[in-house]
């Protein structure tokens, strides 16, 4: 039986990425699964119904909110009939039709209805219904109990799941990401922003960071925390019992008896030896050879705070049963860092997220940062700004707070905001607040609402110490509301709105926003695009639109690299992908195209850099041909591994030192080796002219030289291979990953040949990516690429470099991909690809005792390898 949906058909023209979308997804789907990423504002409701239509098949649709299960219903209407006159569908989920536009609550709540009858209930109720399609509309948001529900659905015979996200939830834990693919598919086709802008349909757009410091009191909070901090860490180095009862311990008395724990948490092991060593400890030899290492591979790190947070948490919380006979000691270190504030929840922290990191993502100096920017945006757009600040709290307890008071206003929320805004700038009359609970406009909007809704529908009440403004309530819900100040900040009766995120982030179009300011300080990859898209739709009003989106970011002076506040944004900025600041000419997603690190290694430039920021901001003429220049750059986002260089060095001049020292020995060496060879020529030809007694001299000396030389000759080869050989090894690896997955039948070649695409920048760090495979295998081999150079965590097998290698200053250990591990067949197959390609190693299980010991060695080799910092996934356009 057809279902009634043939009847639909699409009364425009496609777009050309949706077109081709369409033309191929018929190749995705023979798995029952098809699973599209596609941003805000490509028009991927539309796509959704196109592929129900074109599947045939009865359907459901499911939306997170009442407000985007509307919109798929209006979308059908407007777009598929010719007068709204399609009647087979239904918001009911107990009435089911051709086509029913339901939330994943309703369906839940049916879940529970029908599973206290029969657990096949609910499976009965569509399979009655003729349901074979499931959209799943924001499928970033399956990760609670809707899950329980979907599941059974995916039971229904020949049920095909459409999974439609802006943001796939990258950011959540390794089993819910695994449970969101396996229930919506890998990635099959993903939109990217590049095409939409390209093609008008979304407009260019460019973020920027406003940075500040902390207040003075949360200030004062930091450096005597870290004060503190550095003070316990510097006693406990010198606090002869403590060092003592390490010594004493049965892991270091006789380790060879405990051995079975020592590679359980060879970690815990290892720091144990490394505080005794900074400590001026000798370690003996015995102690590293129980890891696998001889003394002469490995330093000993330096004790950090990362080292002394594993010896104590091991000693404090995770194995404190074993050592009870120390407790009167275990209890006093406990209770000063308890005093510290270091034991969170019974976790250690040095570092201060749990302490500090709250105060400095709600630090009160950031009402000053969207105030400026706020000011300069309505210095330069004049009446056509339109502004939304987005927070996550509404903070009414602040409502009636006196004028003049601002001192008390020490919470992020919209209210405070509002007030703060209100005293510090001329823009009162501007602002309005929308929040699910509290409507705020002055009187002067306030008699713009009046021509929308008539009075006998508005309820409105003076606000306390607030002249000029009211608070509002109008008849409806949250949806009508939402629209009528929609309507007014689209108008510019409203310039500047503040809302929360939970209210405004999703689901809410106004396509006239030109500044969207992130007040909130979540991080999640979900919330962050959401919130973002807001500003990015094009404006059928203004075709000229160019988006401003304003993070903000408040600084922690006391370390390295800004702080957790900055920590957090740099997730942020993973989510999405943009043009690069200014310089070079690339669009990808991170924060390393903001080109920030001078602020973030010296705060004192913060105003510098607020003046850069909006210097860009203030060039839309700018952002837009950035845009258009790098957007011809590229055809795809594909991803790429970037592999960092150690910071704190200078690559150039890193790499130039060390290329001189080889000339400087071999030019020594060729001196030496001639002047050796020299004499005997000499006595052959002219023994009449010299002497043997001093040509014997002569020979010990030349020899004596060469052995002082030779060893710095070694050195320096070795250390340049080291910066010199690993980008071309990488490559290398890649070149094998390509052969090796196509022989197994891993990846498919299309038409396109698939080839290594790399980069080494000039500050040393390098770039590797794929092209000709799609987004789905490329993001397979970047996955391997990953498994190899990141450090090594707990695989089955080890590939191991051969001595010389290793002598050179080659990586000593890699791991051998979870994918080729999990059969000794797959693992030889790819050892033998190993050393066709790259060369040099040899395979070895690790799952035995004498494989435990090479893989703690391996686990602690990466300390030395020379990138410190991790590989890092990225979406380029290329």
């Amino acid at each position: 039986m057809k279902s009634a949906l043939t009847n639909l058909r699409f009364k425009y023209v496609w777009r050309d990425y949706q077109a081709k979308f369409l033309d191929n997804f018929q190749d995705h789907i023979v798995d029952n699964h098809l699973h599209v990423v596609a941003p805000p504002g490509s028009g991927k409701t539309i796509l959704g119904l196109e592929v129900a239509i074109r599947l045939k098949e009865n359907t459901l649709v499911l939306s997170p909110t009442l407000t985007i299960r509307n919109q798929w219903l209006s979308r059908l209407q407007t777009f598929f009939t010719k007068n709204a006159d399609f009647k087979n569908y239904s918001k009911d989920i107990n009435k089911l039709q051709a086509i029913n536009f339901c939330t994943y609550q309703s369906l839940y709540a049916l879940h529970k209805k029908t599973k206290s009858e029969s657990a096949e209930s609910l499976i009965e109720h569509f399979t009655q219904a003729n349901i074979k399609t499931i959209v799943l509309d924001e499928a970033h948001h399956l990760k609670n109990e809707w899950w329980k529900a979907l599941w059974e659905l995916k039971k229904i015979e020949g049920i095909t799941v459409v999974a439609l996200t802006a943001t796939p939830p990258y950011d959540s834990s390794f089993l819910e990401l695994q449970k969101y693919f396996k229930l919506c598919g890998p990635i099959d086709d993903e939109i990217a922003v590049p095409d939409l802008i390209k093609n008008g349909d979304l407009c260019p757009h460019q973020d920027f960071i406003h940075f500040s410091l902390p207040e003075e009191t949360i200030l004062r909070k930091i450096v005597s925390y870290r004060t503190k901090i550095n003070s316990f860490f510097t006693d406990l180095q010198k606090d002869t019992e403590f060092i003592g009862f390490l010594l004493a311990s049965e892991f270091y008395q006789n380790p060879d008896d405990h051995l079975e724990d020592i590679y359980e948490m060879p970690s815990f092991f290892s720091s144990i030896l490394i505080f005794l060593n900074a400590c001026g400890i000798e370690i003996r030899k015995n102690h590293l050879e129980l890891l696998g290492i001889s003394d002469d591979e490995i330093r000993i790190p330096a004790l950090d705070y990362k080292w002394c947070q594993i010896l104590l948490e091991n000693i404090l919380v995770t194995h404190r049963d074993r050592f009870v006979e120390n407790e009167g000691l275990i209890n006093t270190i406990e209770n000063r860092l308890k005093q510290i504030g270091v034991i969170f929840r019974g976790r250690l922290n040095f570092v201060g997220e749990n302490v500090l990191y709250k105060d400095l993502a709600t630090s009160i100096s950031k009402f000053n940062s969207v105030k400026e920017i706020l000011e300069n945006a309505i210095e330069n757009l004049g009446q056509r700004l339109r502004a939304v600040v987005l927070l996550d709290y509404i903070c009414k307890e602040f409502l009636d707070i006196p004028s003049g008071q601002i001192s008390r206003l020490n919470k992020m929320g919209a209210v405070p905001l509002f007030h703060y805004l209100r005293q510090k700038t001329e823009l009162s009359d501007e602002i309005a607040v929308l929040t699910g609970s509290i409507v705020l406009v002055s009187e002067r909007i306030l008699e713009n609402l009046f021509e929308i809704v008539p009075e006998d529908e508005l309820a409105i009440n003076e606000l306390k110490n607030c002249d000029g403004h009211v608070s509002v309530k109008i008849k409806g819900d949250n949806q009508r509301v939402v629209s009528v100040l929609g309507s007014l900040f689209a108008n510019g009766h409203i310039k500047i709105l503040i809302g929360t995120k939970s209210l405004l982030g999703e689901g809410w179009d106004a396509p006239s926003i030109n500044t969207l300011i992130l007040a909130s300080y979540v991080g999640s990859f979900v919330s962050s695009n959401q919130m973002r898209g807001r500003a990015i739709r094009i404006d059928p009003g203004f075709d000229e639109k160019v988006g401003r989106i304003w993070h903000l970011a408040c600084l922690d002076p006391t370390v390295e690299n800004g702080g957790d506040d900055v920590r957090m944004l740099a997730k942020r900025f993973k989510a999405f992908s943009g043009v690069s600041l200014d310089g070079e000419l690339y669009i990808e997603n991170g924060m390393d195209r903001m080109r920030i690190d001078s602020v973030l290694n010296d705060s004192q430039k913060i105003n510098e850099t607020n003046l850069k920021m909006f210097s860009e901001a203030n060039n839309p003429e700018n952002i837009s041909n950035r845009w258009n220049n790098a957007i011809v750059k590229g055809k795809v986002l594909i991803n790429a591994l970037h592999v960092p260089f150690q910071k704190g060095e200078n690559y150039t001049q890193k790499k130039q030192f060390y290329g001189l020292n080889v000339l400087k020995y071999l030019v020594y060496e060729v001196i030496l080796v001639s002047l050796y060879f020299l004499p005997e020529f000499l006595i052959k030809n002219f023994k009449l002219l010299l002497n043997k007694g001093y040509v014997a001299l002569f020979f010990i000396l030349c020899f004596f030289l060469g052995i002082r030389v030779l060893p710095k000759l070694f050195k320096a080869i070795r250390i340049f291979f080291l910066y010199g050989d690993q980008y071309k090894r990488a490559i290398k690896i890649a070149e094998m990953l390509i052969k090796l997955t196509l022989s197994t039948g891993k990846v498919v070649q299309g038409e396109e040949e698939i080839k290594v695409i790399s980069e080494q920048h000039k500050d040393g760090w390098y770039s590797i990516n794929f092209v000709g495979l799609s987004l789905q295998d490329s993001s397979l081999l970047i996955g391997f690429m990953e498994e190899l150079i990141l450090p090594i965590e707990n695989p089955r097998y080890l590939i191991i470099q051969n001595r010389f290698k290793r002598l050179l200053g080659y990586r000593q250990f890699y791991a051998v991909p979870s994918e080729f591990g999990k059969r000794k067949q797959d693992a030889q197959e790819f050892i033998k690809y190993w050393n066709r390609y790259v060369g040099g190693g040899e395979l070895q299980y690790v799952r035995t005792k004498e494989g435990r010991k090479l893989l703690v060695a391996a686990k602690l080799s990466h300390i030395l390898y020379q990138f410190v910092e991790p590989p890092e996934r990225v979406t380029v356009w290329k």
